[in-house]
């Protein structure tokens, strides 16, 4: 699920602080 959340963030790539964010969010999530 790691991987298609990752892709959603990419697709969902409008800005880079919130793009990390929420890689972070998803990281600690799962």
């Amino acid at each position: 699920m790691v991987a298609l959340e990752v892709f959603l963030a990419m697709k969902w790539k409008l800005n880079d602080s919130l793009f990390i964010e929420f890689g972070s969010i998803v990281v600690f999530y799962w």
